[in-house]
């Protein structure tokens, strides 16, 4: 009966070591809201790898914005000393129209953006729904030590 015991708290021990593990490295978001569709739908759940070593373009992530206290989640359009502008509902990185397969078109209207370079550590992101999305548009870039980690998802 010892052995049992012994055994259990062990098993007990190592669950919540690994819990205390995971939850160092990952944490999970609900989505909340249409500004992300069709990738994402509003209500479901993701996987996000915590901290922000490698973002890059297309990338998801999750992270704050300043005085506000919900969390967003978005893509990266923009990285760091790049030029970001919109202009005839089109994005475009230094210069160039920015390949969006992830976007369904055609969007109308969605508000210009004079170029600008984006500061670095910062990052400029947008709502796949440029519509209905409140984003850098909006707040201006994410400062890297806002965003909270980067959706896991099969690309």
């Amino acid at each position: 009966m010892k052995k049992v015991w012994i055994t259990l708290g062990v098993i007990l021990i190592l669950a919540i070591i690994s819990f205390f593990i995971f939850n160092s490295y990952y944490t999970f978001y609900r989505v909340n809201g249409d500004s992300m569709e069709p990738a994402l739908k509003n209500g479901e759940i993701y996987l996000v790898s915590r901290g922000n070593k490698s973002i890059d373009r297309g990338d998801i992530i999750v992270f704050r914005v300043e005085q506000e206290e919900s969390s967003y989640i978005k893509r990266v359009i923009a990285l760091p000393g790049e030029k970001v502008a919109i202009f005839d509902n089109t994005v475009f990185i230094n210069g160039r129209m920015l390949s969006e397969p992830y976007v369904q078109l055609p969007y109308f209207d969605i508000q210009d953006v004079e170029e600008f370079t984006v500061p670095q550590g910062h990052y400029y992101v947008l709502g796949d729904d440029r519509v209905e999305s409140y984003d850098s548009r909006h707040f201006g870039p994410v400062p890297q030590e806002n965003i909270i980690g980067i959706l896991q998802m099969e690309r």
